[in-house]
């Protein structure tokens, strides 16, 4: 398994951009992520595009028309197993997303954060000027200098 420690070591005894450090994280890739790999070395939009990453692998992996579904389900991997070796090969440098899909995971990742985080909108990303606090009478909320927020409104009964 590759760790950070691998590539941080590749980077230093090859150089970030070396053709050999590609080499040598390509070799120590586990099973799926080098199903995925060479899904996308063959298919290079498959990186993008969810759909067609799956195609590639479950086509490798054995999936057959001439199986029932659940025949095929139980032989093949997880979407979520595909995603994470995507990402994970993405974070390695290995492959390369379309500045496109870029921007599209960045706003579905923000509009995920907002609809998910406690910290208001308006301070978020700028939560070290504030300090944590937890007022065992009102739950868990910020606090600023003359400013005082509280998430969490609880009466006493």
């Amino acid at each position: 398994m590759i760790t950070d420690d691998t590539v941080r070591a590749a980077d230093e005894a090859f150089g970030v951009d070396s053709v050999l450090k590609k080499r040598v994280l390509v070799s120590k890739l586990n099973k799926k992520q080098r199903l995925v790999y060479e899904a996308i070395q063959e298919a290079p939009e498959a990186a993008d595009n969810d759909a067609l990453l799956l195609t590639k692998v479950w086509l490798k992996e054995g999936w057959s028309d001439g199986k029932t579904l659940f025949q095929n389900l139980i032989c093949v991997s997880r979407p979520e197993t595909l995603s994470r070796r995507r990402r994970e090969l993405y974070n390695m440098g290995l492959i390369t997303y379309s500045p496109t899909a870029l921007k599209e995971r960045e706003v579905a990742f923000k509009d995920e954060r907002d609809k998910a985080s406690p910290i208001p909108p308006q301070i978020r990303g700028r939560e070290l000027e504030y300090g944590w606090y937890v007022n065992e009478g009102n739950g868990v909320g910020l606090s600023a200098p003359r400013v005082q927020i509280s998430l969490i409104d609880r009466e006493d009964d």
